[in-house]
């Protein structure tokens, strides 16, 4: 019998064999044939093989369709085991010495104070600023380069999301250009940062008055905003987690990103954690400088005068 089910090798064979076999059983069954057992054996046992051979075939096509295990799904979810990223260690202990070595491959042989503005300003920019960015000192992380302008808040993040447009923080800035200061000593060094307006973002309706009060207040207007899905939507909808988006209530508190940008001229300067910019009794006086510096009756000088004014901090800051 194997020899029969052995010529049955395509779909097309077995069709065939049943419909033959058909034929010569119904011709065999009209003409009283039915008992040459010869005739009737090789017939019947052709067409149950072809039959079976279709079922089968039938069988291997409809799990072939089943739906297949996606493999991205065990390697996009890290293993128990698996080796994490790890947070580099400050070495040396100190964000002085960090921001003194960035300093000096970002603008290698400036002594006292030099100017960079457009593009090159933004290159040497990312060179100070690198990643990484946070570092680890035992159990903790620190962030040993900050940002000041009246207050100070640690950078985390910063890069470039246009020709002159960086994005530091959440803080978008228009460079304009910067200025790299030397210190007397390396941890004096700083870099003084100015930036052009930005256009409105045309996520909420922002009129001139306001503009002009918060010019009266602060010395700049920056409008907060969210971006989803990089459309501009309202503060309100980041700081509430949801939007509304082609007529549809959405979730948005793992796509929305949190932005500032400044609609009028804005200055900040960049430093070490334990630089001597970081000193609560310095901040008014810092906040008005830069405030003077924006209308032309302040200099760079005035504010490396002052900078260099100030105590040292205590060894115990990092």
């Amino acid at each position: 019998m194997k020899e029969y089910f052995e010529i049955i090798k395509t779909k097309k064979m077995a069709y065939t064999a049943i419909i033959s076999g058909s034929i010569i059983l119904y011709w065999a069954l009209a003409n009283n044939n039915i008992n040459n057992f010869k005739v009737i054996l090789p017939i019947v046992t052709t067409t149950v093989f072809s039959i079976s051979f279709i079922f089968v075939e039938l069988i291997e096509n409809a799990y072939k369709k089943l739906p297949t295990i996606n493999k991205k799904l065990f390697t996009e979810i890290p293993k128990m085991n698996a080796k994490q990223e790890t947070i580099p260690p400050l070495i040396p202990q100190s964000s002085t010495v960090l921001f003194s070595e960035r300093f000096s491959l970002a603008f290698p042989g400036v002594r006292g104070v030099k100017w960079y503005s457009g593009s090159e300003a933004i290159r040497r920019l990312e060179i100070l600023l690198k990643h990484p960015l946070t570092f680890s000192i035992g159990e903790s992380t620190t962030d040993p380069i900050w940002w000041w302008r009246g207050g100070n808040l640690q950078i985390s993040d910063f890069k470039r999301i246009s020709k002159d447009v960086v994005l530091l923080n959440t803080l978008e800035l228009k460079i304009k250009r910067i200025a790299a200061i030397k210190g007397s000593d390396y941890y004096r060094s700083f870099v003084y940062v100015e930036s052009t307006p930005m256009k409105r973002s045309g996520a909420s309706e922002i009129k001139e008055k306001q503009i002009s009060e918060q010019l009266e207040d602060q010395g700049f207007a920056r409008e907060d905003y969210a971006i989803v899905r990089k459309k501009p939507f309202p503060i309100e909808h980041y700081e509430d987690g949801a939007t509304e988006i082609n007529g549809k209530l959405v979730d948005i508190t793992n796509i929305a990103e949190r932005r500032s940008r400044f609609l009028t001229p804005y200055n900040l300067v960049i430093a070490p954690h334990k630089s001597p910019i970081n000193n609560t009794n310095f901040d008014d006086q810092l906040r008005k400088l830069l405030d003077s510096m924006l209308s032309n009756k302040a200099s760079i000088e005035d504010l490396k005068k002052a900078v260099e004014s100030q105590p040292k901090l205590p060894h115990h800051i990092i």
